[in-house]
């Protein structure tokens, strides 16, 4: 006959126990993306030379683009400077709420709340994009092959700006309900002793 197994003492999930693991996962996707934008500073300048620039302004690729992205091309050094310096900060908060530490806890509400909206930026460029590719077609040769690509462009527009401006409501709502969980009394306790 065998013996029953030994009567182990259950442990009650805390309301924090959720913090460390999202800590962690955060923490790796926040130190590879600032190993990323360290790699991309070191070879902008290798990449963007003036020969590689002005073939780009040259190209008919160049006028489709929106004005945000343009400028987002001339200031790439600046601008990968900026995503650095923001994965860099966003590691260091990581490691602070590993810590239950009071600054990484709005640090990172910071982060989220920011990332929530900047979120929205995507479907807006794209948006900016296609409409700029649509208005590139309304002024060539209107063929039957052209008037199709308009009218398939409309509804590729329509699709694709819908399902990003969807995915960055999705996206809205999910680091909103983050930002709620994080400041609740019982999780809020562990950092404001």
């Amino acid at each position: 006959m065998s013996l029953p197994p030994p009567h182990l003492p259950l442990r009650t999930p805390r309301a924090d126990d959720f913090i460390a693991p999202m800590a962690k996962a955060s923490l790796l996707v926040c130190a590879a993306s600032s190993l990323w934008f360290a790699v991309q500073m070191l070879a902008l300048p290798l990449l963007l030379t003036d020969a590689t620039r002005m073939a780009l302004w040259e190209s008919d690729w160049w006028t489709l683009l929106p004005e945000p992205v343009k400028l987002g091309i001339a200031h790439a050094q600046a601008l990968t400077a900026a995503a650095l310096l923001l994965s860099l900060f966003s590691v260091a908060a990581c490691w602070g709420l590993l810590r239950f530490q009071r600054w990484a806890l709005v640090a990172f509400t910071f982060l989220l709340v920011l990332t929530a909206l900047l979120n929205f930026v995507v479907p807006w460029l794209m948006d900016l994009f296609l409409q700029n590719m649509q208005a590139a077609l309304a002024t060539t040769v209107q063929t039957p092959d052209i008037q199709a690509l308009r009218a398939s462009l409309r509804v590729q527009r329509a699709i694709w700006t819908g399902l990003l401006a969807l995915a960055a409501i999705v996206f809205f709502v999910l680091h909103l309900w983050l930002v709620q969980r994080l400041w609740r009394a019982d999780v809020r306790a562990r950092f404001f002793p």
